[in-house]
């Protein structure tokens, strides 16, 4: 089963370079990033961005940097549209995930924890879940759970996406 994440961040932010700020020592980008590489269930790391800044910093933590067109950055593009871009890079490379779990690289309080439970959600019932969030309004430790059908809408808008590629968000 091939599973990947997928790290999105537009260097376009009403606060400049959000997403690379230094925060206690590292990146804004690194803290998700990092999560992903310790949780160990990836076997590719993709980062989608404008922004030379954010690819590099990911890249320096094995993300495999993908450009986003100019039209995709800009603060009316839907993120969505974002994933769907990132799929067909990589359907050019010829990888095509089972599972994906997309991160937004301003996102510090994702756990290696939160990634892996969102991913064994997926990979134990791949037929009957297009959408799996590790919730932030529950208790800690609380397992990561199915998405409704109206906060699969509402969250990511990730409705749409082909069947072959499920979408983890973590």
């Amino acid at each position: 089963m091939k599973i990947c994440c997928l790290l999105t961040g537009r260097g376009n932010n009403t606060l400049k370079d959000k997403n690379v700020l230094d925060v206690l020592g590292h990146p804004v980008l690194y803290y998700g990033a990092n999560a992903a590489v310790k949780s160990g269930v990836f076997d590719k790391l993709f980062c989608s961005s404008d922004d030379d800044k954010i690819l590099t910093e990911a890249n320096k933590l094995g993300f495999e940097k993908i450009v986003r067109p100019i039209e995709l950055a800009l603060p009316t593009a839907q993120h969505v549209d974002c994933i769907f871009h990132a799929l067909e890079h990589m359907k050019e490379i010829g990888y095509i995930p089972d599972i994906i779990c997309v991160l937004l690289a301003n996102n510090v309080t994702v756990t290696s924890k939160m990634i892996v439970d969102c991913v064994n959600k997926m990979k134990s019932n791949i037929e009957e879940i297009s959408a799996v969030c590790s919730p932030v309004d529950a208790p800690l430790g609380t397992d990561a759970r199915p998405m409704s059908p109206l906060s699969r809408v509402t969250s990511t808008s990730t409705v749409g996406l082909p069947r072959e590629s499920r979408i983890s968000l973590a």
